[in-house]
């Protein structure tokens, strides 16, 4: 069975037109949660689906600040009438999770899905934790699929596969169908298409989570292998294996664990001109390492040993508390800083009452900020207090004087789109690598709600502080100064192409 792709709500959201008519789209779409229908016990009644469907309508149109970011109120109407429809038939819990979570993604906002981390063991257990995922890790490159581990005993599978069709689908249109699912920011896909990597090692991944959902699939697949060195095409049935079974194997196999944020802040010397700095998570608050000693330590090394280029990698890297940008820049601003010039909107001042018992967040006091808020434009609220059009950060005395190079790709949208941006606006590093992912036009967050819908106990993210840039930007991220794109042979050999080009370029630098 064929999954569905967009139907035509917004910019950009059908399929290719080589693929599918809308129709047929819309056909499948039914025929997709028809099948599951069959398969699943429990289906939900349709007055409780729109009791459901009348609490979103109300939740997002009242608090979210997004809404009307990328679409026209149009197109945000259909948006809510497709999804009013689509609850018009009973569903599963497997079912609603595939409806919501389109539904949410077409309104182009990053931190606006039905957060995988959030969701109830219920949920998780229903929708997530089947015997449904592929025996493989994979990056993805210009839409092409290039197997990194492979714990399917099947040797085709090993070092130089890429994996061209499953179940007779292209990869690219695979790729497609899913990203209409992933959040992200605006209408360019290429941090939908990065977050559709399977590292095999994080707690939930995409494409784990949405291919078993929009695919008929049952305990295997038949796989199109294509040997880059070989040059060879074949086809082979995997059997498909659980998030858990794939994890031990990689482990096995490969000494391949599950990375937690501690493991990805790393610093190391790599020779007595250059340096090493990893920053791969901002989630501070799941740290057990003294963060904050880690960066003061590694610039006084720095410092102490006359070290004259920094590597600092954020790849992979979506963000986190803002407070590690404040830490990091008492040692990057060797110059003033200026950040950008936007303005905060949000939707709200008080929660109404009735929908208060579905939310969440961590600081209750956001319920009601009337206190704190005013009416502006078109029935948005800003802050009362003043606050300038963009900050300016004077240099700092502990800056490091070398040169810093940041790698960046499009994992990097929230908090590190926002270091890219004040490093390539104040020319404050060097960035390599793909351009990130976030939007030159403003993100959402800050704050958050957590709203779980009472039936279903799918649990859905509300972010509350629109960011927005106070004039038109291009709808896309931070390009970087020199552009690397990662080549699916240094893949397959183990070789970092980006980190290889700054090393380089440190070398060629000495030598002259």
């Amino acid at each position: 069975m064929l999954p569905p792709g967009g139907v035509g709500l917004g910019k950009n959201l059908s399929m290719k037109k080589f693929l599918f008519s809308p129709i047929l789209i819309s056909f499948l779409f039914c025929g997709l949660l028809c099948f599951y229908t069959a398969k699943a016990q429990v289906r939900y009644p349709v007055e409780q689906q729109l009791e459901e469907y009348h609490l979103i309508q109300k939740a997002y149109t009242s608090l979210h600040p997004g809404l009307y970011r990328y679409l026209s109120d149009s197109e945000v109407e259909n948006n809510f009438q497709w999804l009013k429809q689509q609850l018009s038939t009973p569903r599963t819990q497997r079912e609603l999770y595939v409806v919501y979570s389109r539904f949410l993604a077409q309104f182009r906002c990053g931190h606006t899905y039905c957060n995988f981390w959030n969701q109830p063991e219920a949920v998780k257990q229903e929708v997530f934790w089947r015997k449904d995922k592929l025996p493989f890790t994979f990056r993805l490159v210009e839409n092409r699929m290039i197997i990194t581990e492979n714990v399917s005993g099947d040797p085709a599978l090993d070092s130089g596969a890429e994996i061209t069709h499953i179940n007779g689908f292209p990869v690219p249109a695979i790729l497609d169908s899913l990203a209409v699912y992933v959040k992200g920011d605006g209408f360019r896909n290429h941090k939908r298409i990065s977050d559709l990597q399977v590292s095999g090692v994080a707690e939930y991944e995409a494409f784990d989570i949405y291919f078993p959902l929009l695919f008929e699939v049952g305990d295997s697949v038949d796989v199109t292998i294509r040997n880059l060195f070989a040059g060879e095409t074949l086809t082979h049935r995997v059997a498909l294996v659980s998030v858990e079974a794939r994890r031990a194997a990689l482990l096995r196999l490969f000494g391949k664990k599950q990375i937690q944020a501690d493991d990805l802040w790393r610093f190391e010397k790599l020779n007595k001109e250059s340096a090493y700095m990893q920053l791969g998570d901002f989630t501070t608050w799941t740290m057990k390492l003294d963060w904050r000693q880690f960066l003061n330590n590694s610039f006084e090394q720095l410092e102490k040993e006359n070290i004259p280029n920094l590597i600092v990698d954020i790849r992979g890297n979506e963000g986190g508390a803002d407070e590690v940008l404040f830490e990091l820049a008492k040692y990057i601003l060797k110059t003033k800083a200026t950040t950008p010039c936007e303005k905060d909107l949000l939707r709200y001042n008080t929660v109404p009452q009735d929908l208060r018992p579905y939310l969440s967040t961590w600081d209750n006091s956001i319920f009601d900020l009337s206190k704190r808020l005013k009416p502006t434009e078109n029935g948005y609220f800003t802050w009362k207090k003043k606050y300038p059009c963009g900050k300016t950060y004077p240099a700092s005395r502990k800056a490091y004087q070398g040169k810093i190079y940041f790698l960046i790709d499009a994992a990097n949208s929230s908090a590190t789109f926002l270091l890219a941006r004040v490093i390539k606006e104040n020319n404050l590093g060097t960035l390599v690598g793909e351009e990130t992912g976030g939007n030159m036009n403003g993100i959402t967050g800050g704050m958050m709600f957590f709203m779980t819908l009472p039936h279903s106990q799918i649990e859905m993210d509300i972010p509350l502080i629109g960011s927005f840039a106070v004039e038109e930007m291009p709808d896309g991220g931070i390009v970087p100064d020199l552009m690397v794109k990662p080549d699916p042979l240094d893949i397959i050999r183990g070789k970092d192409s980006c980190l290889e080009k700054v090393k380089s370029l440190i070398a060629k630098q000495i030598s002259e």
